[in-house]
């Protein structure tokens, strides 16, 4: 049939094997073939035939008219699924179970006959079930159904040993949850408590005929706790589990002999019957409890799985957060409904197999680390969600998510100050509560799309990294990849052979000191259709899952091992899709469809096995491929001066410097990174304030941003904004913003930076004690990602990527444009100058922090500086320096002659003529009711202002009580260069090596007085320090939206932004190249041990700066972040949006803790473009 038949017989077809489809009693189908049946195979090739109508059709089946026949479809097994006979005669049997020399088949064996009606309940293990029902009831609205204690054996007839809590969910009424506790450490659950933790044991799915499932799971060979179906005689309950070796963890089958609302309905309604039937039985309980006994042994389920790592997770310390706190914060919050459970499980790919294979369940998708799945046919209803374990003690784990209907952002924020935690994931934002009061963790979703029950599920899901269809038989293909000879013949293990020695395959590589070994491998076939590559020295294991999708095409599912950090991982699935588009390509004798790029990354990737580091090396007409308009560029000026950065510290030279002419270049440029899997940085500006090569791609490509640098202007709802081009100057925007009376609500203190690079990092200026960082104050952002995707972010869309973006050091994405809300900007500023004496950095921040704090400072910086003369003159002008009273000077004097420091502070306060603002007819300001709404700062600065009242009351503080006060024009202020900037035009260009870190206020004096303490810190004449208050990210900011990203110290309200900034000069006596050597090595000797100081101290470092050496890999960039939450999201953002690892080389995030590769000594390599491998 065709067209419209399609959708009617569709139905009416089971599927008896793989290919043999047999039609309903009903089916008008009497034999031919039939097209589109299913998604998954391939019907052209396929009889279709009706059981009435097979005894006349057999004949024309078999073309044997002459004579009466018989046909059977058997499974594997020989067990009989259809017998047609048209008569006597010998017997047809199916050619699976003919001998053949050829391999068998691989079929896929039929489902299982159960149905899962629903969850029924999900059980927790805890120490204290009281505490935890009594939590779950006071604050996540849960009902007390019943207290039923049990005697599991423990303890002598009559006592109990088991206590469970039975509990009602706040808004699944069809659904319960039992919260268990062993009363003595001889019971399961206490040994249960030992192995795995607190937290979720099992969660039970509802089905009719139970016997009926467990004997078809049986007959599978599918492992249970018991040898039969627990029953319980008076009131017919029964129930099994399944063992949690097929699932990652133990299910319950249970069959209730009536509906559970009518036992409910019968409780409501008389109230005074004791006897009466109960949702639960003790009997069935204890019986259950002890047929789990031998598979709780501490001692087996202690090892960990052979897809995990074996070490331990390391702890996330948690704040303890007390009763008090959580009433506070769960005021007003709707749990609402369980929207899905969460469980963590060793083998991802085997646990959805066996759930969607075996059980039935309903396919939704796929994540990377989690596939969600859902119970067959339901159109609501809670959905399961299954993770990948990353550490053995991560197994068996649980999360369940409510949906929380009311749960706003601002209540959110609330409770992140309370100490809960904020968390975004795939279709979830929310909060965290703290698993002390819960045992497991409990997710509060303000937006959840976790089911997703409407979804078309395709037949053959996709749990795993990689999948490839290939034109073959799977027998064949499975038999390919199991002969560990084939392996050069489509990947870089050019080295395998068969060892006499070993008895045994092996491949020779080299170690960690380059020398070459033998290293077993082991290629095996497990459950006839898995293939297993296992290096038991590596600890590595890749398995390839096989499957037949028709007759003649097969599907490979790969599934990378889970030991391996994300730059590792990321670079062999990389490696392992193109040798499975080379496999295709031989397999289907295609070989012309593989570039001859693939050939060169995979030598590269396997060259690095002998210790040969190779580079990847573009072709001379990759543009073209591409279609990359701009500016190649391989030397010259403008190439020398992207080989370096603003530090001169680290030198990196790229294959070629990109100048693109718009974004569809910068499109192209990522493309054809990722095509010959080459780094790329994007440099905002041609200066680059960056200190240690972050905006550098060592033998990569460097992308010039600055034509990237367009200012326009808008209104969005009631803000005027600004779109800037990532590689816009800030000064250009803040000229042509102040033409209008405006401004964005935090400026640097150096405008000859770039838009996208500021918000890449963070962004610190003269307002951030007021507004904190730059990256907070953006509302929209156009970003290409590291796959070449131009998408628009925002806190409405693609807010993963908008967040990360944002103080993410470009990992996922090279920002091309960013939306800021602007405010209205003075036109005059007036200044105060104040001098303290850097013997006492305490009482110097203690001020600093009244000025923030009271609210009347508009602009705060300060400097430590030489106490001169010349210095206080250069600083104040000759003339107010001469005005100055003789105290003054004669401290000053004397500062001079102890050679001494001081405490440079500079306050500031905006005035505004306001005559002369908002004039302009230009889109910016036409909105005149926009402008009235953005805020206004103006102080009053009269003789008895707060200010001058505030300065008053702090002048013994400051050097002789006197400060310096002139007023500026706003616009000539603020873009004025900083005095590391005076230093080079005194000096001419010279190296800065730089320490920069945001450190909590109560700690700063402790660093500061360190350094001033050291006599390795190097010239104080040159050596700047800048600092800069900075309201915490986790403020409530006026404008703002909250960077998740950017690191700052730990329940900080109010942090120190410092920069240590040394001047490498030669002296005047020497200009030989030692002594500036030796000032160098000095001074980022004394930056390391202050990187070192604040970081104990819970200082985060501004990653700009020339500490780069210290903080590589995954490892240490974690600590960096200190939340494990903020840490996740970036991990998955970065598999996301650049998953080759391509972007933003230089701040080496992802860098591989351990290499087995040679000593840099060893040769390197220049990849050619051939077709060989290895």
């Amino acid at each position: 049939g065709s067209g419209g038949q399609e959708n009617v017989y569709h139905n009416t077809l089971r599927e008896v094997l793989p290919g043999i489809f047999v039609a309903g009693e009903h089916s008008t189908v009497d034999h031919g073939y039939f097209e589109g049946a299913s998604v998954s195979m391939d019907l052209e090739r396929h009889p279709i035939f009706s059981a009435a109508s097979m005894k006349t059709s057999l004949s024309n089946l078999t073309h044997s008219t002459s004579q009466e026949a018989e046909l059977k479809i058997v499974d594997r097994d020989d067990s009989n699924l259809a017998t047609f006979t048209s008569g006597k005669g010998s017997p047809i049997v199916a050619a699976a179970t003919q001998t053949s020399s050829r391999p068998k088949k691989i079929l896929r064996q039929p489902k299982l006959p159960i149905v899962a009606k629903r969850l029924d309940h999900y059980t927790l293990i805890c120490s204290n079930a009281k505490e935890v029902a009594e939590f779950h009831i006071k604050y996540l609205q849960f009902e007390l159904d019943s207290i039923k204690p049990v005697n599991t054996g423990t303890v002598p007839e009559g006592d109990h040993d088991m206590l469970n809590y039975i509990l009602r969910p706040p808004a699944n009424k069809d659904m319960l949850m039992v919260i268990t506790e062993g009363l003595n450490d001889d019971t399961i659950f206490r040994k249960y408590m030992k192995a795995h933790g607190q937290g979720v044991h099992h969660f039970a799915v509802e089905v009719d005929d139970i016997e009926a499932v467990f004997a078809a799971i049986k007959k599978r060979g599918i492992r249970t706790t018991s040898e039969k179906v627990t029953k319980d005689i008076i009131s017919g309950l029964k129930q099994f589990f399944i063992a949690p070796s097929h699932a990652g963890f133990f299910i319950e089958m249970i069959e209730r002999p009536r509906p559970r609302s009518a036992i409910e309905d019968d409780a409501k309604n008389h109230p005074d019957v004791t006897d009466r039937e109960e949702l639960f039985t003790s009997n069935n309980m204890a019986e259950l409890a002890k047929s789990i006994s031998r598979f709780v042994n501490p001692e087996i389920t202690k090892r960990p799985s052979q897809f995990l790592d074996c070490g331990e997770e390391e702890e996330e310390k948690e704040e303890h957060v007390g009763e008090d706190v959580i009433a506070d914060a769960m005021t007003g919050v709707d749990v609402g409904a369980i929207a899905a459970i969460e469980v963590t499980v060793g083998d991802l790919s085997s646990s959805a197999t066996f759930f969607v294979d075996t059980l039935n369940f309903r396919f939704i998708r796929h994540t990377g680390e989690k596939v969600y799945i859902s119970l067959p046919g339901a159109s609501h209803g809670v959905g399961i969600i299954l993770k990948q374990a990353r550490f053995a003690l991560e197994e068996r784990k649980a999360t369940v998510v409510f949906n929380a209907p009311n749960l706003t952002q601002q209540k959110m924020n609330e409770m992140s100050q309370a100490h809960f935690t904020e968390a975004s994931e795939s279709g979830m934002e929310g909060i965290i509560l703290p698993d002390k009061h819960t045992t497991y963790k409990v997710f509060l979703a303000s937006t959840c799309d976790v089911s997703m029950q409407n979804q078309v599920v395709r037949s053959y899901p996709s749990f795993f990294d990689l999948k490839i269809d290939i034109k073959t038989d799977t027998a064949e293909l499975i038999a390919f990849l199991a002969d560990p000879a084939n392996l050069s013949a489509w990947t870089g293990h050019r080295s395998v052979h068969y060892s006499p020695k070993f008895n045994s395959w092996v491949e020779t590589r080299s170690n960690d000191s380059g020398a070459l070994i033998d290293s077993i491998l082991e290629v095996t076939v497990k459950e006839g259709s898995r293939v297993c590559f296992c290096w038991p020295q590596r600890n590595v294991k890749i398995v390839f899952h096989c499957s037949e999708i028709a007759p003649g095409y097969s599907s490979i599912c790969v599934s990378l091992p889970s030991t391996l950090c994300e730059r590792a991982l990321s670079g062999m699935k990389h490696i392992i899709s193109i040798e499975l588009d080379l496999l295709k390509s031989i397999v289907e004798r295609n070989t012309h469809a593989i570039p001859d790029r693939f050939y060169q990354q995979i030598q590269a990737y396997h060259l690095r096995i002998y210790g040969v580091q190779a580079k990847h090396l573009l072709p001379n007409d990759v543009t073209e491929e591409f279609g990359f308009r701009g500016k190649v560029i391989t030397s010259g000026s403008l190439f020398e001066q992207m080989s370096t950065d603003f530090a001169l510290t680290i030198t990196s030279r790229p294959q070629a410097v990109l100048v693109p002419i718009d974004i569809a270049d910068v499109q192209a440029a990522v493309k054809m990174a990722n095509a010959y899997n080459i780094p790329l940085a994007a440099r905002g500006s041609r200066v680059s304030h960056s200190a240690g090569g972050q905006a550098q791609a060592d033998e990569g490509l460097v992308l010039d941003m600055s034509p990237l640098s367009t200012v326009e202007f808008g209104v969005s709802g009631e803000s005027i904004v600004v779109k800037a081009g990532a590689g816009t100057y800030w000064d250009e925007v803040i000229r042509q913003t102040l033409r209008h009376g405006l401004m964005p609500p935090v400026v640097n203190d150096y405008q000859y930076l770039s838009v996208g690079g500021t918000i890449s990092m963070g962004g610190v200026g003269f307002m951030s004690h007021q507004y904190g960082i730059q990256a907070a104050h953006v509302d929209v952002m156009e970003i290409v990602t590291g796959q070449g995707d131009l998408l628009s972010c925002s806190k409405e869309n693609h807010r993963d990527l908008f967040d990360c973006a944002r103080g993410g050091l470009g990992q996922c994405g090279i920002i091309t444009s960013v939306t800021i809300p602007l405010v209205k900007a003075p036109t005059t500023i007036r200044t105060y100058r104040l001098f303290y004496p850097a013997t006492d950095a305490s009482s110097f921040l203690e001020d600093v922090k009244t000025f923030v704090e009271s609210g009347q400072i508009d602009m705060i910086h300060a400097f430590l500086k030489p106490c001169t003369k010349e210095s206080i003159k250069s600083i104040v002008g000759p003339t107010a320096f001469a005005a100055s009273s003789k105290q003054f000077k004669k401290l000053v004097q004397k500062g001079e002659s102890n050679k001494s420091l001081v405490y440079f502070l500079e306050l500031g306060c905006y005035l505004w003529d306001n005559h002369k603002a908002g004039k302009s007819t230009t889109t910016a300001t036409s909105s005149l009711k926009a402008m009235k709404k953005l805020p206004s700062f103006k102080k009053d600065c009269s003789s008895k202002s707060p200010i001058r009242k505030l300065l008053s009351s702090k002048k013994d503080g400051f050097l002789n009580g006197e400060y310096f006060t002139d007023e500026s024009d706003f616009a000539n202020y603020i873009r004025k260069d900083p005095p590391v900037v005076e230093t080079n035009k005194e000096h001419g260009t010279v190296p800065h090596p730089s320490f920069a870190t945001l450190i909590d206020e109560k700690d700063a004096p402790t660093l500061l007085d360190h350094h001033l303490a050291s006599s390795e810190r190097g010239d104080d004449s040159t050596n700047e320090i800048l600092i800069m208050p900075v309201k915490s990210n986790n403020s409530e900011l006026l404008p703002g939206i909250h960077a998740p990203i950017f690191a700052m110290p730990k329940d900080s309200e109010l942090s120190y932004f410092v920069l240590f900034l040394g001047s490498v000069i030669p002296k005047q006596a020497s200009s030989s190249s030692s002594s500036c050597e030796e000032q160098m090595s000095t001074i980022r000797a004394h930056h390391r041990r202050l990187y070192s100081l604040s970081t104990s101290l819970g200082g985060k470092r501004y990653s700009y700066d020339t500490i780069t050496a210290e903080v590589k890999g995954e490892k240490e960039w974690k600590v960096h972040f200190g939340c494990e939450t903020v840490w996740k999201r970036l991990v998955a953002a970065k598999r996301k949006f650049d998953p080759n690892h391509i972007l933003c080389p230089g701040v080496d995030m992802w860098k591989e803790e351990s290499s087995n590769t040679a000593s840099p000594e060893n040769k390197q390599l220049h990849v050619c473009q051939q077709r060989t491998i290895g």
